[in-house]
């Protein structure tokens, strides 16, 4: 029986995986509002009110309204999003003097960006298979091994994840540096 469930399991995730076109690309709001998308080629950012449109993106932080931005191509970029400015430094070191003038270095913590910023995405894609497979698993092994009752350790477990779940939802809403 046990067997036949793994294989049933194991069948169903790899279902999954087989399937799982488009699951990379990602278009996500700013703080701001503008958007920051992957559609299947170069990440690239697109600004809401002047249509202005920077490709390449390597890597990106958000701070004080602003997205400081590394290119693939070994350049370097500052847009103001309430302004709607993209400024284009050739040099790390010109990059690095303009953020030291104008304040855009977090003191606390740099939250750097390559990809889709928002974690919880990939979980909620994957909480229906969760839900369908895990639990039922769960309540039958409880079943054939005559438990039914929860052990408190597995309760804190329960418990310590769902406040992972919640600072994982804080930290998406808020992709900020401090």
């Amino acid at each position: 029986m046990i067997r036949l469930l793994a294989l049933i399991f194991f069948l169903l995730a790899l279902g999954n995986y087989c399937f799982a076109n488009g699951l990379g690309d990602f278009a996500n709001t700013t703080p701001e509002g503008n958007q920051i998308a992957d559609p299947g080629g170069e990440i690239l950012l697109l600004l809401k009110s002047t249509n202005k449109e920077l490709q390449g993106l390597k890597k990106w932080y958000f701070y004080k309204g602003n997205i400081m931005i590394e290119l693939h191509d070994s350049s370097y970029a500052v847009c103001n999003e309430k302004e709607q400015v993209i400024l284009r430094f050739e040099t790390v070191d010109k990059f690095n003097s303009f953020r030291q003038k104008n304040g855009l270095r977090p003191n606390i913590w740099t939250r750097w960006y390559s990809g889709n910023w928002i974690t919880t995405d990939f979980l909620f894609q994957w909480m229906p298979f969760l839900i369908l497979m895990f639990i039922p698993m769960l309540i039958i092994w409880r079943l054939a091994t005559g438990r039914l009752e929860f052990n408190p350790i597995v309760k804190r477990i329960f418990g310590v994840a769902l406040l992972a779940l919640l600072l994982l939802l804080i930290l998406d809403y808020y992709p900020q540096s401090f």
